[in-house]
């Protein structure tokens, strides 16, 4: 088993939210990571080559994804959104 620093982010994402929901589509993974700003190559580089805040976003997405008591579908959309949300609000605040 190799670390999860040498890990693309998309593949360590789907990975593990697959342990718990393996029904879970590529597309579903890309939207929450691309929702989070991880698109493109920033969602394919290795974890340990990513910044602080990008790796912090991908365990976010992987929080989104991930079952959490009850049916997924709308709990997904509504954990990520407001996660994106939270984001937004304190990048642009000027007190933090």
């Amino acid at each position: 088993m190799h670390s999860p620093q040498d890990t693309g982010a998309f593949e360590y994402v789907a990975d593990e939210v697959r342990r718990l929901n393996p029904l879970l589509d590529s597309a579903t993974v890309r939207s929450a990571m691309g929702s989070l700003g991880l698109t493109g190559p920033k969602a394919l580089r290795p974890i340990g080559a990513l910044s602080g805040g990008e790796k912090a976003r991908v365990a976010l997405a992987t929080f989104c994804l991930t079952p959490h008591n009850g049916g997924e579908g709308a709990s997904v959309r509504v954990r990520c959104a407001l996660f994106v949300s939270f984001a937004r609000f304190f990048s642009a605040c000027p007190f933090a």
